[in-house]
């Protein structure tokens, strides 16, 4: 005799809960049917029943704890459960996310298909598009009872209708899921493997960055690159990525200087608000932070060749500050940027802001987590 999902739930307010789970699964198949088909659909009693021992499928679902994530037309969703939290994605993503080293639920596991059957009933997990109303009669909806028996289905029945998916066990020590922005930088790091818009080097690069607890500051800025068909808003992007340490800057160097604590340091900063035009702001925080290597690097694209002794930090800076106002200004007679080398000069502008980053990464923590910069999760 089949288990039924929902004859393991211990009281009868979690049977409820169950069976309401499982009803808006067929709701969402029923939904998804057309009109001239609806009236073949039986007005019967369906169940699902998992794989394995049903109880563990059936705490996971009347007791887990459940966070939807949508961004850049990409579903997730964060559980909490007996302590641990897992992520349920696209397919698409085990390998990328395997590169992390979270390690991922068998595909039969009560949290596997605990998780699929949360996300399919709350639409985390939508029907497959190439999904058709003849195939969902046939296969689940115009089935009928056998000799007075609820109809029951196995959950590898039902999961074919839904996009491939899989679950992995968070773990903090190997990418830390502990702020919002948290999740915004492990998006970008999925979706950076699949992106059209930077090459294997320039991905790479962006991985090591958004690994660094730092970049939960600038994971907007890099999703916005990501999504960006204009090549010139991806350097307006990135150059974001390094604006946003400018006062930060300005923090780091007073504390040093002056022997303060980071906190009272950037206290200073914005109560005084420090007179540093924009350009002077840039060039401190590039030659401050970044490596000499990655300076040589940006020096290879720029027109002409340095004289000796020259300010080659000048050089660069003011290269990429005339790049970011000819592109943020409409102007008469503007500095044409119709002849420069974009894609070198992207991969060099990565080198530079990943370098800034990797030096300054404990300090930009320490400021940000003192002042509750960003926002904790909540499930």
């Amino acid at each position: 005799m089949e288990f039924y999902l929902w004859k393991h739930s211990g009281d009868l307010k979690m049977n409820r809960y169950i069976l309401g789970e499982m009803e808006k699964i067929f709701d969402t198949l029923k939904a998804h049917v057309d009109d001239d088909d609806k009236g073949r659909i039986l007005n019967v009693k369906r169940h699902i029943s998992p794989a394995g021992e049903a109880v563990p499928v059936c705490n996971f679902v009347r007791t887990a704890l459940k966070k939807d994530i949508s961004c850049a037309s990409e579903r997730l969703a964060l559980f909490e459960f007996e302590e641990n939290r897992y992520l349920l994605l696209d397919e698409k993503f085990r390998d990328t996310l395997g590169e992390i080293g979270y390690e991922f639920e068998d595909d039969d596991s009560p949290i596997t298909q605990g998780a699929g059957m949360l996300a399919m009933a709350s639409g985390t997990l939508p029907l497959r598009q190439d999904l058709s109303s003849l195939k969902i009669i046939e296969t689940c909806l115009g089935i009928g009872e056998d000799n007075g028996e609820d109809v029951v289905f196995k959950f590898a029945e039902i999961r074919p209708f839904f996009p491939s998916y899989c679950v992995a066990l968070v773990d903090d020590s190997r990418f830390e899921l502990s702020f919002e922005e948290d999740l915004n930088r492990l998006i970008c790091y999925l979706l950076l493997e699949k992106s059209n818009r930077f090459n294997d080097c320039n991905k790479s690069e962006l991985k090591k960055l958004l690994l660094l607890l730092s970049s939960r500051s600038i994971a907007g800025c890099i999703l916005n690159s990501l999504q960006s068909p204009l090549v010139e808003y991806v350097f307006l992007q990135l150059y974001q990525c390094i604006e946003y340490l400018f006062r930060l800057n300005s923090c780091f160097t007073l504390s040093a200087v002056h022997g303060i604590d980071l906190s009272k340091s950037i206290d200073i900063v914005l109560a005084h608000e420090f007179k540093i035009s924009e350009s002077d702001n840039l060039y401190r925080v590039i030659k401050e932070n970044a490596a000499q290597a990655t300076i040589d690097n940006f020096l290879k694209i720029l027109p002409g060749t340095p004289e000796a002794n020259s300010d080659t930090y000048n050089m660069v800076s003011s290269y990429i500050y005339r790049l970011r106002c000819s592109i943020a200004h409409l102007r008469y007679e503007q500095d044409d940027i119709s002849n420069v080398d974009w894609e070198n000069c992207i991969t060099a502008l990565i080198e530079i802001l990943c370098s800034i980053y990797q030096k300054c990464d404990k300090d930009i923590v320490e400021v940000c987590k003192s002042k509750r910069s960003w926002t904790e999760i909540s499930i």
